[in-house]
């Protein structure tokens, strides 16, 4: 569906459950196991999650392209959409020579973060645990297919598109949030930010990423990021 905000054509859609739920070998990824070395009793646990899942998550998408009208590394910004943003020198690094960038915004609905608070109150940390661990990755997969979808838009344009960048990743703060939602609909997709600029339903993601001629994705690095504890570098390390 499109509907014209502020000049610009968003693009909103629902994604099928099956195109978004990680396979139950994935999430055995995701925790640390091997799939060979899991017991079978916390294999039936997770297919119980699994099936949790798919009654429970509801997902949508939107972005909207917006023309980068300026840019500095040296000062550190870029503008786009009558606003600026300061997302620091990485991220500035890769969307130097980018034409535009996409504005995105996804969810898995609130009732999976309802089940999982709901599992921890009554103790039931190994299924909270893995249902939070599906609902990672389906989130991330949430934010593929909203910008596989942006990509294809794209490339009938002959540009690329740089790798997603999220407020709170690269040394963006969280508090980009609030200008990066003012580039969306209000309430976009069932979103909304509480007073510490943190999405509400909390399974959601929003970024950004670059698109212009010669555009293309690299892979995520952890050199030089600051988040330990982050789930990109533990699947890596």
């Amino acid at each position: 569906m499109k509907e014209l905000f502020e000049g610009k054509a968003t693009v909103e859609f629902s994604l099928p459950i099956e195109e978004i739920l990680p396979s139950r070998e994935q999430v055995i990824q995701n925790m640390g196991y091997l799939e060979n070395n899991i017991d079978g009793y916390f294999i039936e646990l997770l297919e119980a999650e699994l099936d949790q899942a798919r009654s429970l998550i509801v997902s949508k998408g939107i972005y909207a392209e917006y023309g980068i009208k300026a840019i500095s590394r040296d000062d550190g910004y870029f503008s786009a959409g009558g606003r600026e943003f300061t997302p620091g020198p990485r991220i500035l690094a890769r969307l130097t020579t980018a034409q535009s960038i996409a504005v995105f915004a996804c969810t898995l609905g609130a009732e999976i973060g309802k089940r999982i608070r709901y599992l921890v109150r009554e103790g039931s940390s190994v299924e909270a645990y893995m249902l939070d661990s599906i609902a990672g990755l389906a989130a991330d997969n949430v934010a593929e297919a909203v910008q596989q979808r942006a990509e294809i838009a794209s490339a009938a344009k002959g540009y690329g598109c740089t790798e997603r960048f999220s407020p709170g990743y690269c040394g963006w703060p969280v508090s980009a949030q609030e200008t990066l939602f003012s580039l969306l609909p209000p309430e976009t997709c069932g979103i909304s930010l509480n007073a510490s600029s943190m999405m509400v339903p909390e399974k959601s993601v929003s970024g950004v990423f670059g698109i212009g001629p010669g555009m293309r994705r690299l892979a995520y690095g952890c050199g030089g990021c600051e988040i330990e504890d982050c789930p990109m570098r533990r699947r890596m390390t």
